[in-house]
């Protein structure tokens, strides 16, 4: 079984990915009409379990000013995702600033981490190119343990 620390500030779209995700292992697909339950800000951590035909996951989800301690929430953790929200550019600066302390953190030597760029399906959301200007994600000390990904958790892109 592994464990996965999902983070991101407020309103990122952790929750409603989660939800999306919890939502595809039961019924088996998902579709851009199927209802979306509302989501309160998650303040603390919450956990829930993922079981697909060939494994098992507990999915940390960490946010609001909880994400202050996730070098210690992700001490168990096989892998983080780290939930950047492409549509929010109030936000952008938040997520810069967290999206650094993750990459620059120890905690990657040993962890893949995945920057999920989120809500991709919002006309003029960031891409990874302005992110990139930002951060210059071409020298990052673990390159090898880094993946990026956009995803819409409204519409099921890059859910499946």
């Amino acid at each position: 079984m592994g464990e996965i620390l999902v983070m991101g500030p407020n309103g990122s779209g952790k929750t409603t990915l989660l939800k999306r995700l919890l939502q595809l292992v039961t019924s088996k697909s998902i579709s851009p009409f199927d209802p979306i339950e509302l989501s309160e800000p998650t303040d603390e951590m919450i956990s829930i379990t993922l079981r697909t035909k060939r494994s098992t996951f507990v999915v940390k989800e960490l946010g609001g000013s909880s994400i202050t301690d996730f070098t210690d929430k992700a001490s168990t953790a096989t892998g983080i995702v780290y939930v950047f929200d492409g549509a929010d550019f109030v936000m952008t600066a938040t997520n810069i600033v967290w999206l650094q302390k993750v990459l620059e953190s120890d905690l990657l030597e040993n962890r893949h981490l995945l920057i999920l760029l989120s809500k991709c399906d919002v006309p003029g959301a960031i891409t990874f190119d302005v992110i990139n200007e930002m951060i210059d994600l071409n020298n990052l000390t673990y390159p090898d343990h880094v993946s990026f990904a956009t995803t819409s958790a409204v519409n099921g892109v890059n859910v499946t």
